[in-house]
């Protein structure tokens, strides 16, 4: 399984490598599936993350991963990260 480029960005550095890990699994798990899918898909996820073991990303995390994947991305994509970010962190 490649990495992803933004996967590479050093601005992820200090982010542990479980989480990326993760990160990966993730983002190889969803290609493919359309909007209803990847809800349904993302609900599981929350669900095992409610786990007292589960991986967590702290907010500077997840904004620090967003801003690079919106680095690597196109304009569409960009678009719908600033949509994701601004539901999750306004």
């Amino acid at each position: 399984m490649e990495k992803p480029t933004w996967m590479q960005d050093e601005a992820l550095k200090d982010i542990p490598a479980a989480k990326l890990e993760m990160l990966m699994q993730i983002h190889e798990k969803s290609k493919g599936k359309n909007q209803k899918e990847l809800m349904a898909y993302f609900a599981q996820i929350s669900r095992r993350q409610q786990d007292k073991d589960a991986l967590t990303f702290t907010q500077e995390e997840l904004k620090l991963i967003f801003n690079t994947i919106k680095k690597h991305a196109t304009l569409a994509e960009q678009e719908k990260i600033e949509k994701i970010l601004e539901k999750r962190f306004h």
